[in-house]
């Protein structure tokens, strides 16, 4: 490895932090309810699982539907894989204030449970932070 490429490699991995953002992933939804949130996000896979959501985080489900609604209280925001503006669901969140990104495909197979995010529910964007 030539002293340039040496130089180079180590200016990369001491760059300040704010020039490594730019490496942050973001996946492309649709923006079903505007508002952006930045937390913690809630994987869940199974309906009956719901329950474990607490109060701040930012719900990531399959798809929308009726048995988010009782959910949606207290969340921070909210990205489902499936579903588009016109869902009950988006419906709601748009109600309740509550950014939604809809349609945001492989979501749940990118983020993890735990993992702190941010969602435009103009710009329909997941971030990982």
């Amino acid at each position: 490895m030539s002293n340039i490429a040496v130089q180079r490699e180590y200016e990369a991995e001491t760059q300040p932090t704010a020039k490594r953002k730019a490496a942050v992933k973001i996946m492309k939804g649709i923006g079903a309810s505007s508002g952006v949130a930045i937390g913690p996000c809630r994987v869940i896979l199974r309906s009956k699982d719901l329950g474990a959501v607490k109060k701040g985080e930012i719900l990531v489900f399959r798809t929308a539907s009726r048995e988010l609604l009782p959910h949606l209280e207290g969340l921070k925001g909210l990205v489902t894989e499936v579903g588009g503006q016109l869902t009950i669901t988006a419906h709601y969140a748009r109600l309740n204030e509550i950014p939604h990104v809809a349609g945001a495909a492989d979501v749940m197979g990118t983020v993890t449970d735990g993992q702190v995010i941010r969602i435009d529910g103009s710009k329909g964007t997941v971030s990982l932070l």
